[in-house]
């Protein structure tokens, strides 16, 4: 590390220069998400979603199904329907697991002086 001010050579972990006496700033935080801990988050999601997450879109599309049935001439509608419920269940009830997991995970492994 190089003092800013006098350009005096100084250890990596110092808090002033012995020379100047200037203070220095502390070395730059990474901003972000973690790489590792995004793509931790998005298999533990995967996990949950295939062992517990089809049940919900499943049971949206069965009650939209079963009630095709019941009117016929809404068959074509409702089938539409429960498709595309299925489909944004299914994303929403994965995007909410992989949110909770991140936040979840960032809250474990945070620092003390970060949360």
């Amino acid at each position: 590390m190089i003092c800013e001010n006098c350009r005096t050579t100084l250890p990596d972990d110092a808090i002033a220069c012995w020379k100047c006496g200037a203070r220095l700033a502390p070395p730059a935080r990474q901003a972000g998400p973690d790489v590792l801990l995004a793509i931790l988050t998005f298999v533990i999601a995967g996990a949950l979603f295939a062992c517990v997450g089809w049940s919900v879109p499943f049971t949206v599309w069965g009650l939209i199904n079963s009630a095709a049935k019941d009117s016929p001439q809404w068959s074509g509608v409702l089938g539409i329907v429960s498709g595309m419920a299925f489909v944004l269940a299914a994303l929403a009830f994965f995007g909410g697991v992989w949110w909770g997991s991140y936040w979840l995970i960032t809250r474990l492994t945070a620092k003390p002086g970060e949360r």
